[in-house]
């Protein structure tokens, strides 16, 4: 793979902070001061009170994970160990992971209506319904109040991943301190820009935390992770900034692809998170070209999923999109020909 591709296709942040915002976390010692030789904070305190500050959660109803991913695995271990759970298709590919993991059953749900989880949920008397709002990968947002219905008609366990909701405003964790069972997982790694550290948090009652903290290992998050990660969540103001311009890239991706690039073979969906995807039989083709020409996207059996980036990356992606979707078309000779110039 070449050294310089265009990274498409894990959301993550387009860019790194800006260099005086790592100067800052230096100058501050953020670094320097921590004890290598020490074990972390095993409750993470000085970490999930600055994210309770930037999120509005109580501190105590917080959780400090190695990413969300590692909270997602902790509720499905306490929460649906051997029961039935129920998700939509297309959602986060980890669930069925974690079903596998813990002897669950997966039943998957492919209307994207809630309603229906609810009603598949009843059918196979299901313990858990876990999906992701907004939706990943199709990038659909579900609104507070048909979530807050679900959870109050659900008489089981309900996680709502909410890795993208940075991007959109519909967010149920204010709801965590009156539902019991409603668990709710955050990350960092998209609109805070810090994939690379690892950290996310999980947010529920304090009955629930309990439970998860019966299974959390200790230390899960390094000393330079809670630092970072700390330091980053005093600039609010940064971190808007950048959420702004991603939903407005995001916004202007989707409009380029509707006028470049919408027909009767290929839907565009509309989204609420900082990727579009796009439903198509040609994405294997698809993937396959642009990796060629140096972009590299997600690609799932019947779409691709694309990670809004800055406005050249963005210009660069729909030409070369709007070419291999008309070579997938063409057949497969057009495109090995294409290759092969």
């Amino acid at each position: 793979m070449m050294s310089n591709i265009l990274k498409l296709d894990a959301n993550e942040r387009a860019k790194n902070y800006e260099a005086e915002i790592i100067a800052s976390i230096i100058q501050k010692s953020v670094l320097s001061k921590v004890s290598i030789n020490r074990y972390p904070d095993a409750n993470a305190i000085k970490l999930r009170k600055a994210y309770s500050k930037y999120s509005k959660i109580p501190y105590e109803n917080l959780v400090a994970g190695n990413g969300s991913d590692e909270l997602i695995d902790l509720a499905f271990s306490v929460f649906a160990q051997s029961k039935t759970v129920v998700c939509f298709d297309p959602d986060f590919s980890m669930y069925e992971v974690y079903s596998k993991k813990y002897n669950a059953s997966l039943i998957k749900v492919k209307t994207m209506k809630l309603e229906d989880l609810i009603n598949a949920a009843r059918i196979n008397m299901a313990s858990v319904i876990v999906f992701s709002n907004p939706n990943n990968p199709t990038g659909k947002g579900f609104l507070k109040s048909d979530v807050e219905q679900l959870v109050k008609t659900f008489w089981g366990t309900v996680i709502v991943d909410e890795a993208y909701m940075d991007f959109y405003n519909q967010s149920v964790s204010d709801l965590i301190s009156k539902y019991d069972n409603l668990i709710i997982t955050k990350t960092c790694s998209k609109a805070l820009g810090l994939a690379g550290i690892r950290v996310g948090f999980l947010g529920s009652t304090s009955n629930n935390i309990d439970k998860i903290e019966q299974v959390r290992s200790p230390y899960n998050v390094n000393s330079l992770t809670q630092n970072i990660a700390t330091e980053i969540l005093s600039y609010p103001k940064l971190i808007a900034k950048y959420i702004k311009e991603v939903k407005c890239s995001r916004d202007d991706l989707y409009s380029a692809l509707i006028a470049e690039i919408n027909d009767d073979e290929t839907q565009i969906y509309e989204s609420s998170a900082n990727f579009i995807y796009i439903k198509t039989k040609y994405s294997s083709d698809i993937y396959e070209y642009l990796l060629e020409k140096g972009i590299l996207i997600r690609s799932f059996e019947d779409g691709i999923r694309i990670t809004a980036g800055n406005i050249e990356d963005n210009v660069k992606l729909v030409s070369e999109l709007k070419r291999a979707i008309s070579l997938a078309k063409e057949g497969r000779r057009g495109y090995q020909n294409e290759r092969a110039v």
